[in-house]
């Protein structure tokens, strides 16, 4: 009867899957041995059981293997359940468990809770900042610690803070930083090491500030420009109104 409902629970789980196959993986079924420290994950359904990829912490080394639906309801161990927060994991003691909190909700209402600073950081885009203000926060970075090397996972520190780690954008605005990085060794702003993927600030980099700068404050004042045209222009249009309108008026009361 467990088998059964097993069964049902896990099809559960894995239409909510392919629903929102989009979202990073809404649902992720898994667990830990704890005698050989292996991670267990359920990749599909079978008939009789399940097929789970089996991960070899120790030799980094992954193979397939089957679980009949008996063995599972057996499992003693802590089932984790990936949640639709792209960071957070649901632990519960069972697929049951697993079931009625995804049911329910209460545990996603306690994870928004406790990590809202988290939840609301991820709700807004990781990269915020112009090409130039990044190449400045690297400059200033290297003003500070004379001896500093750039990578592009040391990038993201200075301009996001810490939060950025468990962004669901990260691998994006990791690639973005890491072309930006590649572009300007390129141009000789910043100077390869010998280490694949390491930086330091190169000779061009204040001059290539100032020039961006530059650029920057000539846009801005182009762009209050066009807005100080388009409001003139405004006014204009409703003072020819309001003559047009005023000068019918006077036809119309002429005797």
């Amino acid at each position: 009867m467990l088998s059964v409902i097993y069964k049902k629970v896990l099809s559960y789980f894995f239409k909510r899957n392919e629903r929102n196959e989009a979202r990073n993986n809404y649902y992720q079924i898994r667990w830990d041995n704890k005698d050989t420290g292996d991670e267990y994950l359920i990749t599909s359904l079978l008939r009789k059981g399940v097929e789970v990829q089996v991960k070899n912490r120790s030799k980094g080394t992954r193979y397939q293997k089957y679980f009949a639906y008996q063995r599972l309801v057996a499992l003693k161990n802590k089932v984790y359940v990936l949640n639709r927060y792209h960071f957070l994991t649901i632990c519960t003691y069972g697929l049951l468990g697993a079931f009625a909190c995804d049911l329910f909700g209460y545990k996603k209402l306690l994870c928004r809770w406790e990590h809202r600073k988290q939840f609301d950081f991820n709700s807004k885009p990781l990269l915020k900042k112009d090409r130039h203000l990044i190449l400045k926060a690297i400059v200033e970075k290297q003003l500070v610690e004379p001896r500093a090397r750039f990578h592009r996972l040391t990038v993201m520190p200075l301009l996001e803070g810490g939060m950025w780690l468990n962004h669901p954008n990260k691998d994006r605005d990791i690639a973005l930083i890491k072309l930006c990085l590649e572009s300007w060794a390129e141009t000789g702003e910043l100077t390869p090491e010998k280490d694949d993927g390491w930086f330091k600030v190169g000779p061009k980099a204040v001059e290539t500030i100032e020039r961006m700068e530059r650029e920057e404050l000539v846009h801005s004042d182009n762009v209050k420009q066009a807005n100080h045209i388009k409001y003139l222009t405004v006014c204009l249009v409703l003072v020819g109104v309001v003559q047009a309108v005023a000068t019918a008026y006077q036809a119309y009361k002429a005797p």
